[in-house]
């Protein structure tokens, strides 16, 4: 399970990565906000997001890390009030394969 998750963190690092960088670079962020504030100001508003970047990523994995347990909890719900005896642990590792299943499907 924790190579699994792993795994899926780093790809999803990967995918933040490639948006922040390729297709959200520099040169679109300046088309969007040329038009809504001065030359300067969007020159710093450009340092700002380099300099603060690398904050969005834990955050962004801690959001992804509650995307999943919310599934995971809702599903082990269900279970244990049906009388089902099975762990968290393998609904989460269900709703992980599933997370990815999902994720591979959109690319």
């Amino acid at each position: 399970m924790k190579v699994l998750l792993i795994i899926y963190f780093i790809f999803y690092v990967l995918f933040y990565f490639l948006i922040d960088y390729v297709v959200l670079n520099d040169l679109v962020l300046y088309e969007f906000y040329s038009d809504k504030f001065s030359e300067s100001r969007v020159y710093e508003l450009l340092d700002f997001r380099k300099e603060w970047l690398w904050v969005t990523y834990p955050i962004k994995l801690l959001i992804q890390l509650i995307a999943l347990q919310i599934p995971a909890m809702l599903i082990y719900l269900g279970l244990y009030l049906a009388k089902y005896e099975i762990s968290y642990k393998k609904v989460f590792v269900v709703v992980l394969i599933a997370e990815f299943v999902f994720a591979s499907l959109l690319f």
